[in-house]
């Protein structure tokens, strides 16, 4: 009987030495004889090991479907590579042996967009710059050729050529550390559905344009783009026409009354409110056609919590979980399921929603400009720890202001920078704006009982010109311009709201 021998104990070099032994033909054994057995040639290992590729147990797996290169490794388990210089980016890291196969080769150079008719060489290097996704089966097969340092640039992520020129036309051309971190969860780019947070614009949308961009165009399913209230929900459909339109991918709105003729059926990717995104996937359901839809990205997640709509938004997810899980537990379905994303600026219990989903979970608190908070009482402004910053200025005092808010955006105007205020309600909105921009107009004019320096430092501001153009476009809007805002917008100060 043939003594079997533990591997356990046996360092790489030893094992990759009998591997050699076992593999080599008796005319190479002897070429062997009289030299150092751990000056292997290259020429040599590749003739021993044509078309197999031994894993850690030692199980022979098909070279053509495996991403590691057996020549590479032995060589370097011959040379006593240290482990100490092995990057962890290798880990990661599937290199492109030069003997694949053409075919294989056709494949990496269409996902890359590479020309087939160019070098081995320059295909091989684009292959690696890449990013390719697998949305076959529940299993996360994505292969990444691509460094932590590429794929912060967009271009890494595989999308259109006309759509990275319209990113880069709004000055985007890489992503934050986060977002990467975030489309690289284990199973995110092949189907797992996803929960995350981040501030206000730490670029939360940009990721959730992503993966809706490459699941439409690598499955062919289409996808539901979920906001809140009928004015984002518009904007952000005319924002994903410019994007994406020009890579043949069709975006509508449903919306209030307003949905394209041919409904669904005729659209890759639908924008809507929650009570129309309910509607669609009823419809889907009702017609046995749950299947066609590959993605659903849900802004403001933490609408769940709303008191009015809240119900509707969590039914319509349920539903939706329940037909992906049924839908993938089908022996004859080779789709990986529904993938919703959810994300949100001020979710407080981010992991039993992920849990509730079934999803991976990611959290930020990074912001591109840092926030400062400070706290007003009385006439005195503090910071977050309650140390007392400074007074307000007594000669910046506004009549009739006894919260001192109109005050304290005369300040920031007069500093240079603009100011944001939320209000609770819609008439609150307007009635503010109106106050603000009367309490300008008295400030601002050359009588006015304020020092000259400030009423002149605010007209130099409050450029009329700008003003002017801005009155012209608001104009020639089909709604027209409404009255409280014309008066507020003439001493700058302006509303919005979702009414």
């Amino acid at each position: 009987m043939k003594k079997v021998t533990s591997h356990s104990k046996i360092s790489p070099q030893r094992r990759s030495q009998r591997l050699l032994r076992s593999s080599v033909s008796p005319n190479d054994k002897e070429i062997l004889k009289g030299t150092n057995r751990f000056k292997i040639t290259t020429k040599l290992v590749k003739e021993a090991f044509p078309l197999k590729v031994l894993n850690k147990d030692n199980k022979e797996k098909n070279a053509s479907t495996s991403g590691c290169n057996i020549y590479e490794n032995v060589i370097k388990d011959s040379k006593f590579t240290s482990k100490k210089n092995t990057n962890k980016e290798n880990l990661n890291t599937h290199e492109i042996d030069n003997n694949t196969s053409s075919r294989k080769r056709s494949e990496l150079c269409n996902v890359s967009g590479v020309s087939s008719n160019s070098s081995p060489d320059a295909q091989n290097q684009k292959a690696k710059s890449v990013l390719y996704t697998s949305h076959n089966g529940s299993k996360d097969t994505s292969y990444s050729f691509l460094s932590t340092q590429a794929k912060m640039q967009l271009s890494s992520w595989g999308l259109p050529a006309p759509v990275l020129k319209n990113y880069e036309e709004k000055g985007i051309t890489t992503m934050f550390p986060w977002q990467t971190e975030c489309l690289g969860l284990p199973g995110v780019l092949s189907g797992k559905n996803l929960v995350y947070s981040a501030p206000t614009s730490a670029g939360k949308t940009l990721v959730a344009e992503l993966l809706l961009l490459k699941r439409v165009l690598e499955t062919g399913r289409k996808g539901i783009f979920i906001l809140p209230f009928v004015s984002v929900a518009r904007e952000k459909m005319y924002y994903l026409q410019k994007m994406f339109g020009c890579c043949g991918i069709r975006v509508e709105g449903f919306m209030g009354s307003q949905g394209p003729p041919g409904g669904l059926k005729v659209t890759d990717i639908a924008v809507c409110t929650i009570e129309k995104a309910n509607n669609l996937i009823n419809r889907l359901l009702e017609a046995g056609k749950l299947n066609k839809l590959g993605m659903i990205v849900v802004d403001e997640l933490h609408m769940l919590g709303d008191s009015h709509r809240g119900y509707l938004l969590e039914l319509m997810l349920t539903k939706v979980l329940f037909m992906s899980s049924a839908q993938k537990e089908q022996p004859e379905s080779q789709e990986s399921g529904i993938q919703i994303i959810g994300m949100s600026a001020t979710l407080p219990n981010l992991s039993l929603l992920a849990e509730w989903l079934k999803g991976q979970l990611y959290h930020t608190d990074f912001r591109p400009v840092p926030l400062t908070m400070n706290i007003k009482l009385g006439n005195s402004i503090y910071d977050a720890d309650m140390k007392k910053i400074r007074e307000l200025i007594p000669e910046h005092t506004v009549k009739g202001d006894s919260d001192q808010l109109i005050q304290l955006c005369l300040e920031t105007v007069l500093e240079g920078f603009s100011v944001l205020v939320f209000c609770p309600s819609k008439a609150w909105c307007e009635k503010l704006a109106e106050s603000v921009a009367r309490a300008f107009f008295s400030i601002g004019k050359p009588s006015s009982q304020y020092p000259p320096i400030v009423s002149a430092k605010l007209r130099e501001y409050l450029n009329p010109e700008a003003i002017s153009r801005v009155l012209d476009a608001l104009q020639k809007c089909p709604v027209g311009l409404d009255k409280v805002l014309q008066k507020s917008v003439s001493f700058g100060a302006a509303y919005h709201h979702a009414g």
